[in-house]
């Protein structure tokens, strides 16, 4: 007994359906897509930080703050701290000098954006009078050094292991700059990332005291 075989013939309204799914597939396609670039752009944005970013100071591993607190046109207050090299910093055996007091941290994307920027005034500063220490907020000897190694810093690196220094001058936030005289007087505080603009004027300014 022979059956009929019946041919399926795709209706208008399965031919809406099909092209609502193709349809559905293509905007969840861009959603990932403007989802994955978005993740990508987070990632990557401590690039494009703009001059005056910071991050905010608000717990100092260093305890209570001892001694008077760095005020413009008076004595910057003095400190010794250990270099990355194993030799030792202490600010007023560079008295005759200006001094550029950077405190930075290797999580700090400012600190992080401005390195390089630092790094080139340093090098075309060489045989000036100008010092520059960088003073690492806390952080461990390996993890500074990884990350001065990655960047091929070469300006004076020193290490606040127990945070007393940043808390000493009251840091407000990271980065923070303080430049000092020739004669030890504070000058300059700048708390967030400068350009290489700014540090060069600054300097300059410096220089005119």
């Amino acid at each position: 007994m022979r059956k009929d075989v019946r041919i399926g013939v795709p209706t208008e309204r399965a031919t809406r359906k099909g092209r609502a799914f193709g349809l559905r597939d293509v905007l969840v396609t861009l959603g990932i897509a403007l989802l994955i670039v978005g993740v990508v752009f987070a990632f990557n944005r401590s690039k494009g930080l703009k001059e005056g970013s910071f991050v905010s100071a608000n717990v100092l591993a260093g305890g209570l703050a001892a001694g008077p607190a760095p005020t413009l046109g008076k004595a910057a207050p003095d400190f010794e701290v250990p270099l990355l090299n194993g030799e030792t910093f202490r600010l007023n055996e560079h008295r005759g000098h200006v001094v550029w007091i950077n405190f930075w941290a290797t999580w700090c994307p400012p600190c992080r954006a401005e390195m390089p920027d630092i790094e080139q005034v340093w090098r075309s500063e060489q045989g000036s009078d100008l010092v520059i220490v960088a003073v690492d907020y806390a952080e461990t000897t390996a993890k500074v050094q990884a990350f001065v190694d990655k960047l091929g810093l070469t300006f004076p690196i020193a290490l606040d292991r127990d945070g007393q220094v940043g808390t000493q001058y009251r840091l407000a936030g990271f980065p923070s700059h303080f430049f000092v005289d020739r004669q030890g007087i504070l000058r300059e505080v700048r708390v967030g990332l400068l350009s290489e603009a700014t540090m060069r004027a600054t300097l300059q300014k410096l220089r005119s005291y």
